[in-house]
């Protein structure tokens, strides 16, 4: 549930801010937060890795998620639209190819 809360909370105003994503000072940002829920839901200690953390409680870059959400939102919402969905199918392939360890 905690998880859920920040998503949902990060994720509120990624249609217009969704860009400065691109700047690391706002993807390091993020990336802390999401951390620090990491460690939370999965019981780990601090020192143990970003990655693994985010693998063991499936939780995807949440860049990747801003950045996606931007994108859908920057196309007018539609999902149907060919190219959102598209876009969307990119999206769902590479956070796969993150959750399964392949690149």
């Amino acid at each position: 549930m905690l998880c859920t809360v920040m998503e949902s909370i990060i994720m509120y105003g990624a249609s217009i801010w969704g860009k400065a994503v691109t700047k690391d000072v706002h993807r390091k940002a993020l990336r802390s937060v999401q951390r620090k829920t990491a460690i939370r839901v999965v019981s780990a200690h601090r020192t143990a890795s970003t990655s693994a953390l985010q693998a063991i409680a499936r939780m995807p870059p949440i860049d990747l998620l801003v950045e996606h959400r931007a994108a859908v939102e920057s196309q007018g919402g539609h999902s149907k639209d060919r190219e959102c969905y598209k876009l969307s199918h990119e999206c769902h392939q590479l956070i796969y190819s993150w959750s399964t360890g392949r690149q």
